[in-house]
């Protein structure tokens, strides 16, 4: 019993995380290059943010069973070369994706 209590718990804090990444950060390309020290940072636009993204798909393959073809999808988006600017197509990729992500999690 302790153990499913475990496994709701990690699921529960994987998902808080996801909507923080999703909703906390800002969408769609700025005008001006956003970095960690920005007086502004939440922006998805950032490398930092889908390394990120990146290590919590990693994460949440490896602490929780999830239907293969979620699991693969992750995967590619893991695996995803981004060009020497992120463009809106990336940060659509991974809004996506953690959307079905949070689907499964909140079933």
């Amino acid at each position: 019993m302790e153990q499913e209590n475990s496994n709701e718990d990690v699921k529960q804090d994987f998902i808080a995380t996801l909507r923080h990444f999703k909703d906390d950060y800002r969408g769609g390309i700025p005008e001006d290059i956003k970095s960690s020290i920005s007086p502004d940072p939440l922006w998805k636009v950032r490398k930092g943010w889908f390394a990120a993204v990146k290590i919590l798909f990693f994460r949440i393959r490896d602490k929780l069973n999830l239907p293969a073809e979620l699991k693969n999808e992750m995967i590619n988006f893991e695996k995803r070369e981004l060009g020497k600017l992120i463009i809106q197509e990336d940060i659509d990729v991974a809004d996506r994706t953690i959307e079905k992500v949070l689907g499964e999690l909140e079933k």
